[in-house]
């Protein structure tokens, strides 16, 4: 993308992309991020630059979409993702979908784990019976932060 005539200011750029469904309405095709803003740009300068950002990311891998899982303070339930070439950190967000809204769940969420830089957090707990969402969240330094898509998991 490219910006011109911007006046002297501060900008923030945001990308957020749309899920490919299919007929029945089940998410298809790449995992990409699902969206990024970069930090505060000063780009009304001549000769601005605004630093790359990578949107391709093979995202989630484990609890699989839909299988029910049981969690216990004796075997804590692992979150697994790939990892995403700018990330500095990573953090899992798990949110109650009951409503019925598992693209773009609302609320507070009902855990957030510790920022870690490994593609791996454990949840020890019982969140309760139900249907939840979860998504990692990015933060690549200087190049902005992310989230992926959420995705759904059952307990």
């Amino acid at each position: 993308y490219a910006f011109s005539k911007l006046k002297s200011a501060h900008y923030r750029i945001q990308y957020l992309s749309e899920a490919v469904k299919d007929p029945v309405g089940k998410i298809i095709g790449p995992n990409e991020v699902a969206s990024w803003q970069t930090n505060d740009l000063d780009l009304g300068g001549s000769g601005a630059v605004l630093p790359p950002f990578d949107v391709s990311y093979n995202g989630l891998t484990y609890p699989d979409t839909d299988k029910k899982q049981t969690p216990s303070s004796d075997a804590p339930l692992p979150f697994f993702w790939s990892t995403h070439l700018q990330a500095k950190k990573y953090r899992v967000k798990l949110w109650d979908t009951s409503n019925g809204n598992v693209i773009n769940p609302s609320g507070k969420a009902k855990w957030t784990s510790d920022w870690t830089e490994n593609p791996t957090v454990a949840y020890s707990g019982n969140p309760g019976i139900g249907n939840y969402g979860w998504e990692v969240e990015i933060d690549a330094g200087d190049a902005g932060l992310g989230k992926s898509r959420v995705r759904s998991v059952q307990f």
